[in-house]
């Protein structure tokens, strides 16, 4: 409800039935801040390289879309359906990420919630392009069969990432801590 833009993957709406949708009764706010919050809903962006989240899927029943894919060539198929596609294919065959952000930001966008998978985050971790974590850690092991919470793929330690911690604090059950990658 805070974010300009709330993003995701073909991988993560798939596998989730993901909406990507503000559900007011789960803010927590007084009336007057959850009717605001309700009737300023953040753009739903979709990252969808090969289009293979159909049209009849829950994200797409949960109102208009902007998907980014490689290919235009289904665009007035989406518009019919009330979605934006973009084409924004990068050199390396994916979504260009970077050009997206840009695009964003040319439509008024000021801050980009990315709620991905680990592929995904990991794309933008990679290029450079996050700001600030916010990492969940619940009270629980999930075990070694676990998926990982972004690929960064790191032959030594010395490649390690290093992040300044911004804020740590108790949401629920669970710990909700702020992270921002520390520019070398």
């Amino acid at each position: 409800a805070q974010s300009s833009v709330v993003l995701s993957g073909a991988d993560t709406v798939l596998t989730d039935a993901a909406r990507l949708t503000v559900r007011p009764d789960e803010l927590g706010l007084d009336a007057e801040q959850t009717a605001l919050a309700a009737g300023r809903a953040p753009l739903r962006v979709l990252i969808d390289g090969h289009l293979r989240v159909p049209l009849d899927a829950p994200f797409f029943q949960a109102g208009a879309a902007l998907v980014a894919s490689t290919d235009a060539a289904a665009s007035e198929r989406y518009a019919a359906a009330g979605h934006e596609l973009l084409a924004l294919g990068g050199d390396d065959g994916h979504v260009d990420l970077r050009a997206l952000l840009v695009e964003l930001a040319a439509r008024g966008a000021n801050e980009v919630l990315v709620e991905a998978g680990a592929q995904l985050a990991g794309a933008f971790a990679r290029q450079g392009l996050v700001d600030e974590y916010q990492l969940f850690v619940a009270a629980c092991f999930l075990g070694s069969a676990a998926r990982p919470l972004l690929e960064l793929p790191l032959e030594r330690m010395a490649e390690a990432r290093a992040l300044k911690i911004a804020d740590i604090r108790a949401v629920g059950d669970d710990w909700l801590i702020v992270v921002r990658p520390v520019t070398r």
